[in-house]
């Protein structure tokens, strides 16, 4: 049986509700750029899985936590958005 992380299995769903929300005009060119670089992912990840010895899972929680480190030098304000308890609106 093959263990592939949901977030990773899933990818294609976003990248075509990505088209719609950023309005790409070249649909097919786009998605399948996109499409190939979450099938190399998706091999990264179960290679590397199967050399440590760790479940695919694991490879891809590290790999979310860089990206999210990556990004925060970016964006400081994300890393702490994801620290803080989620805000009930003021209905």
């Amino acid at each position: 049986m093959l263990d592939a992380p949901d977030f990773v299995a899933n990818g294609g769903g976003i990248i075509n509700v990505a088209t719609e929300v950023l309005q790409i005009e070249n649909r097919q060119d786009w998605v399948g750029r996109k499409l190939a670089a979450l099938d190399d992912t998706m091999e990264a990840i179960l290679a590397t899985a199967a050399k440590r010895g760790i479940s695919p899972a694991s490879i891809t929680q590290d790999m979310v936590a860089r990206n999210i480190k990556a990004h925060a030098a970016v964006a400081p304000f994300a890393l702490a958005a994801l620290r803080r308890p989620a805000q009930r609106p003021n209905l």
